[in-house]
């Protein structure tokens, strides 16, 4: 679920508010008071300027402040989804509703639930002067009943759409019989990022160059999230070959011992054991 222009749309009125809410120090909420007041902009059209003209809502985006502030605004919609007992629990712990800035997952056991979710965010969400861009709203399914016909979920008179993936902080997640991530994209990216890290580094001839920037721009693009998202022996196998490839592309070698001993002298480990 993606609330539309979020960070523009924070009214302020409600923000201090909720700051006090929470026992903030009068004095500092005074003081983002006073900051917020006095923000202003102007609109640029080639080489002119409109008039100066005040700023009456929103947070800015990049600001260090800003994330705080903004979570400080959203956390009522969390709390009305957990108060109302639908959703998922996992040792005690509420996860039936994660936030992250302005991107929300639920996760609910059946459909039932997820329309009552579906409804509290509805509700919370107007209170909040915001609104959810129902064109970026999708549901995904994971059970043994995962392609079965399902009924449609509303949100504010806009039927929801299912797919089969989606992507949330960077993970593909996909449908089926049980819970997992889709890799297939990695080797694209890859090879996208390597080449171009390769062409232009060749005219250094330096393969130490070519591994280092290979450990800092590639290796984090296929490596990213491994730890959590628990990689099948299958995957991590592919995630090595891609390393390999680069390897022979590297010092033009192609016998599989001598692969192995680069890597080894360049620290690059191998995602899974050798013989595994």
């Amino acid at each position: 679920m993606d609330i539309s222009k979020a960070f523009d749309k924070v009214n302020h009125f409600v923000l201090f508010n909720k700051r006090l809410d929470r026992s903030v120090p009068v004095c500092l909420v005074k003081v983002l008071v006073c900051w917020y007041d006095k923000c202003s902009a102007v609109v640029r059209w080639s080489n002119a300027l409109s008039r100066v003209f005040h700023i009456c809502a929103g947070v800015r985006q990049g600001g260090t402040l800003s994330p705080l502030l903004f979570a400080v605004y959203i956390d009522g919609l969390v709390q009305k989804v957990e108060s109302s007992g639908f959703g998922c629990w996992l040792h005690g712990l509420f996860v039936g509703c994660i936030l992250y800035e302005d991107d929300i997952i639920l996760l609910a056991q059946t459909t039932f639930a997820i329309q009552k979710m579906l409804d509290i965010c509805m509700s919370a969400i107007t209170a909040l002067d915001l609104y959810f861009n129902v064109s970026k709203l999708v549901v995904m399914r994971v059970g043994p009943r995962w392609n079965k016909p399902c009924v449609a979920f509303d949100l504010g008179g806009s039927a929801l759409k299912f797919i089969d993936s989606i992507k949330y902080l960077g993970i593909y997640l996909k449908a089926g019989r049980k819970f997992g991530c889709s890799y297939d994209h990695l080797k694209m990216r890859f090879y996208g990022a390597f080449n171009a890290l390769y062409c232009r580094t060749k005219s250094s001839n330096s393969e130490l160059v070519c591994v280092e920037l290979l450990k800092s721009f590639c290796l984090p693009m296929i490596l990213y999230a491994s730890e959590v998202t628990d990689p099948t022996k299958s995957v991590l196998a592919m995630l090595d070959n891609l390393i390999d490839r680069a390897v022979v592309k590297i010092f033009k070698i192609s016998e599989n011992r001598v692969i192995h001993e680069i890597r080894h002298c360049m620290m690059l480990h191998p995602c899974v054991k050798r013989g595994e």
